[in-house]
């Protein structure tokens, strides 16, 4: 990975090129409700071009190594959010008299613990080189955050969760929550369709 922080920073030390990489400049997006209310806004964080495409790269590498529940839809080509919410169609029309239970983990990435996500990992057989990697990305990120058009804070490093607006986060996110999915496939509760 060197060679690409070498050709996209110049000839500053490689720690600030790096630094530069794990930089997001933090936007809050209204979401709902009243605009003047912070509650109602989510902070999404994009990067550089080049950290998305480094994380891209990573990404790719991960899904090599480790395998994420097969109703994920961040890390199985084919499922997305329509394929889940057919699931659930064709599991109330096969079980009649059905009860739902739809889960929105609010602020699900920003509140996710980086220590779950490198634990499931470990428990997903990924290790070395590419946990590290993985463990850069997101214990070492900061965000500039933009007070007003032209002005930004300096960067300030983020403690706690994921980036939302990264790459690599909805994946991290499915390993941490494939834990939950597994405890309630063993638990022999709710109803199953096709196998899944």
């Amino acid at each position: 990975f060197s060679g690409v922080f070498e050709r996209a920073s110049g000839a500053r030390s490689a720690e600030a090129r790096i630094a530069d990489f794990l930089v997001g400049a933090g936007r809050c997006v209204h979401k709902k409700g009243d605009v003047t209310v912070f509650k109602h806004h989510r902070m999404v964080v994009p990067t550089s071009h080049g950290a998305k495409a480094m994380e891209r790269v990573v990404l790719g590498r991960l899904l090599d190594v480790a395998e994420a529940d097969e109703l994920q839809a961040v890390a199985n080509p084919g499922v997305g959010v329509r394929v889940q919410v057919h699931l659930l169609y064709d599991a109330c029309l096969a079980n009649p008299g059905i009860w739902l239970m739809a889960i929105d983990i609010t602020r699900g990435f920003p509140s996710t613990s980086r220590e779950l996500v490198v634990q499931a990992l470990r428990r997903r057989g990924v290790g070395g080189q590419l946990l590290c990697v993985i463990m850069g990305f997101i214990f070492g990120t900061s965000v500039t955050v933009g007070l007003r058009p032209g002005v930004e804070t300096s960067r300030i490093k983020l403690g706690v969760g994921v980036l939302e607006g990264a790459v690599l986060s909805p994946a991290l996110f499915a390993f941490v929550v494939s834990g939950l999915l597994a405890a309630l496939r063993a638990s022999g509760l709710g109803v199953s369709l096709g196998g899944a």
